[in-house]
């Protein structure tokens, strides 16, 4: 199992604490955002290459009461008594769980991650810093730590991630692949939203996993909410309730645009 060290975690520590208020840049793409340097303070292994397992098994839950808000606190999604196989989800429009790690530095731009070719849904466009199902059995947070190893090699303890953690957002989308074809994807998203620490700010030190990411840049979260807004092609889309909920929690930090 290929594994990571990261140093000074506790800098991911302040991943939800308050700080001074900064000002979100906004500009062009080209001037906004920046790819990663190899330079690394992080401790790498190469991650081995996953695939995309169509027949990993899911939860299904009943669907949410509401499709345009998050869940109200402590609430938390309904299963049924049915478990299905990711392909046959993606195809029937299953309700299921997923989650969303948001990395943000200092300067309030956002880690974006640029899906792979082979993904089964939204191949070949800009994403959330880490995301993934939650398989079967398997626990949110859990699933957010594995995620960003897998994906980032990045490796976070999971009281430093659960303290990231930000709401339950249901969201829909539609879409077909080359090699996949159709798909509706019906999900509960996790929102984590992470503070980086600051040697990921400028150095990178992220070992990308092959079938999930083929790269990774910094992106203003201003442009990333504007161009959702505007329904970009290059980015997988994302509702308003859910830019709504980001915007809160990067607000929260001590961000604002």
């Amino acid at each position: 199992v290929a594994t990571l060290v990261v140093m000074r975690t506790a800098a991911l520590a302040c991943a939800v604490t308050g700080g001074p208020r900064r000002m979100l840049a906004r500009g062009s793409m080209g001037g906004c955002h920046r790819l990663l340097s190899k330079r690394s303070t992080y401790y790498m292994t190469s991650l081995p290459a996953q695939g995309q397992d169509l027949n990993e098994m899911f939860q299904v839950f009943a669907a949410p009461d509401a499709h345009d808000a998050p869940l109200p606190s402590g609430t938390r999604p309904v299963p049924l008594p049915l478990r299905k196989a990711r392909g046959d989800v993606h195809r029937d429009g299953d309700w299921h769980r997923s989650v969303h790690v948001w990395i943000v530095n200092s300067k309030g731009e956002l880690l974006m991650q640029k899906r792979s070719p082979h993904k089964d849904t939204n191949p070949n466009m800009w994403d959330v810093s880490a995301a993934g199902h939650i398989t079967a059995g398997d626990t949110s947070l859990s699933t957010a730590c594995k995620e960003l190893e897998e994906e980032l090699g990045l490796r976070v303890a999971p009281k430093i991630l659960d303290r990231a953690w930000w709401c339950t957002v249901p969201s829909s989308a539609s879409g077909e692949t080359a090699a996949h074809g159709p798909f509706v994807c019906n999900e509960f998203q996790d929102v984590y939203v992470l503070l980086a620490p600051e040697e990921v700010e400028s150095a990178g030190g992220l070992q990308l996993g092959a079938d999930e990411v083929s790269a990774v840049r910094f992106v203003c979260a201003a442009e990333v909410l504007d161009a959702w807004e505007r329904s970009e092609s290059q980015f997988v889309p994302r509702p308003q309730h859910y830019s709504a909920q980001l915007k809160a929690a990067l607000l929260k930090l001590g961000f604002s645009h």
